[in-house]
């Protein structure tokens, strides 16, 4: 059964395996001490989750995205469910839950933005050309350096991979601001690249980038005023 679940084109064949195994040690050492599985279709949610964050260099899932990719072939399974069996598998695997920070997202968006037909759109008619590589990854590393900067104090209760998206919008803007040019990125055009809503990106950017950048030294590169960038594109 498990293996039947499992088995989908989102994940690597590595990931899917490793997802196997983790469910299989979690039921047998369980079965071992008479430890009742409340319900072994969330048990697979989280060895899913868990085996694909063990696979960084393919892009970390985040828990709605594995709770939807359920959801999406007729299981019922919530994010209340999933962290919930996390203990079953630090007590059986021996395994820890390890938290993410935003930088581990980044590579996620980045790559969901350079696919997104209005992004192209967008980026060839404001600077001119098809090839957005250079500017992906200028805007990878802008968005790195400012949750880098960002006190972790400021971060704390946020949700990481909206913070991740939020940075980019912002490294868009610092881009634009350093080289007197257009922005390309609105927060309606991440929202739809991402699949976030517009409406969290802009609470992140308002409530944790943008205050910290008028104090920060990010835009040293400019004697201009920073510009209010908060209102949806």
């Amino acid at each position: 059964m498990a293996k039947l679940i499992i088995d989908t084109r989102e994940l690597l064949p590595d990931v899917q395996k490793r997802a196997l195994c983790l469910y299989t040690e979690v039921v047998l050492s369980a079965s071992k001490e008479n430890f009742k599985i409340p319900n072994h279709v969330s048990l697979i949610a989280t060895a899913t989750l868990i085996a694909s964050r063990e696979y960084p260099s393919c892009a970390i899932f985040t828990i709605q995205e594995i709770c939807s990719m359920f959801q999406g072939r007729g299981h019922r399974v919530t994010c209340k469910m999933i962290l919930r069996n996390l203990p079953c598998f630090e007590r059986f695997c021996g395994l820890k839950h390890a938290s993410y920070c935003s930088k581990d997202y980044l590579e996620r968006l980045m790559s969901r933005l350079s696919l997104d037909p209005t992004f192209l759109d967008t980026f060839k008619q404001r600077r001119g050309s098809q090839d957005v590589t250079p500017y992906i990854n200028t805007l990878s590393a802008r968005a790195t350096r400012i949750l880098d900067a960002i006190p972790k104090a400021m971060k704390l209760g946020r949700n990481p991979f909206i913070l991740a998206a939020a940075s980019i919008y912002a490294a868009d803007a610092v881009m634009a601001r350093a080289t007197s040019t257009k922005r390309v990125l609105t927060q309606a055009i991440l929202a739809r690249a991402t699949g976030l809503g517009y409406y969290s990106i802009r609470d992140h950017f308002c409530e944790v980038i943008k205050p910290f950048l008028k104090e920060s030294l990010l835009l040293s590169n400019s004697r201009e005023k920073q510009p209010c960038i908060a209102k949806a594109g």
